[in-house]
């Protein structure tokens, strides 16, 4: 064993003595000396972790816009300098559309109010329907097209004339009344009918200049004649129902039920009974109480005697609503 020994250093005495000064040394040799471990030459090192490759990437920007995470590339290509090609291509392209999105607007809004206007035609003499059509007009106008109306101020002011006629010379129309409130509170002016009332501008005028001044004292003057006609008529129709008409009216339709047999005089009771209920005789009988009572007695012998439900109810009903 001793033998052994002393063979393996005589053979490593007998090997030539190397010396290494510090710039011939390996990183090898100097991993070695100072017992370090990154110089190690070795097997090649295993990919890192899924955990190490998402800390090696860069950061990732997010925006919040609704709730919805919108993902910004980190090296996302700047915007085009001012004045390029590339920023003008940009700039037109946006201006076609804001121009063709105003147009399409514009379109619907026009269409919708020309289907309204429309259904006026058919509505000549019926001024609760005509009231309804325009009521539902304004309600568009402050619910859809605020927008529009400042973009085009004529229009505006047509809108906001026709406001107020209507406040002055509809003001028995409870619905159409709160629309033209509503509009007019929705464009920030005032409710309440002003003394002189506006009127639509002209297309090429400028509203201020005599010309201007003068076509719209004519204009309120035609507003005030064909209101003060529609009145006259309403006037004439209710003195036309009223009075001796119908006194003769509910008259004649007594005598037919006296005449009529047992089969045929509830319909003619019910006849007299719908003219009775109507808005202008009603109003008639009202103002005249001694008719009322005469008018009231009939209706109670009908109840008294009549033979259908329904009939009977209905007279109940109209000796509740005069008493």
């Amino acid at each position: 064993m001793f033998a052994i020994a002393n063979r393996r250093s005589a053979r490593l005495a007998a090997k030539p003595a190397v010396s290494y000064s510090e710039e011939d040394e390996t990183p090898q040799m100097l991993a070695k000396k100072f017992k370090l471990d990154r110089y190690k030459v070795g097997p090649a090192p295993s990919p890192p972790r899924r955990s190490a490759r998402l800390a090696a990437k860069p950061a990732v920007d997010y925006t919040d816009d609704d709730d919805d995470s919108i993902y910004v590339e980190p090296n996302a290509p700047a915007p085009a300098p001012a004045g390029s090609l590339a920023s003008l291509a940009v700039l037109i392209t946006t201006r076609i559309k804001e121009k063709r999105m105003k147009e399409e607007e514009k379109l619907r809004h026009v269409t919708f109010i020309r289907q309204q206007l429309a259904l006026m035609e058919p509505l000549k003499g019926n001024p609760e329907g005509r009231a309804a059509v325009s009521a539902s007009i304004m309600n568009y106008l402050a619910s859809h097209c605020l927008n529009f109306l400042a973009v085009h101020p004529r229009f505006r002011d047509t809108v906001v004339a026709k406001c107020y006629e209507f406040k002055k010379y509809e003001s028995e129309y409870t619905q159409l009344i709160a629309a033209c409130d509503r509009l007019l509170i929705s464009l920030g002016l005032p409710t309440a009918v002003p003394t002189v009332l506006p009127v639509a501008p002209s297309k090429d005028g400028c509203g201020s200049c005599p010309g201007c001044l003068e076509r719209a004292d004519k204009e309120r003057a035609k507003m005030e004649a064909r209101y003060a006609a529609v009145a006259a008529k309403k006037k004439a129709a209710l003195e036309a129902a009223s009075g001796k008409t119908i006194r003769a009216t509910i008259t004649k339709l007594s005598q037919k039920v006296d005449k009529a047999g047992d089969a045929t005089w509830e319909t003619i009771a019910q006849e007299l009974l719908r003219y009775a209920y109507r808005s202008a005789t009603m109003d008639w009988l009202k103002a005249n109480q001694a008719d009322m009572m005469w008018v009231r007695g009939l209706v109670r012998g009908y109840s008294r005697i009549a033979e259908d439900f329904d009939f009977f109810e209905a007279c109940n009903e109209f000796l509740k609503d005069t008493c």
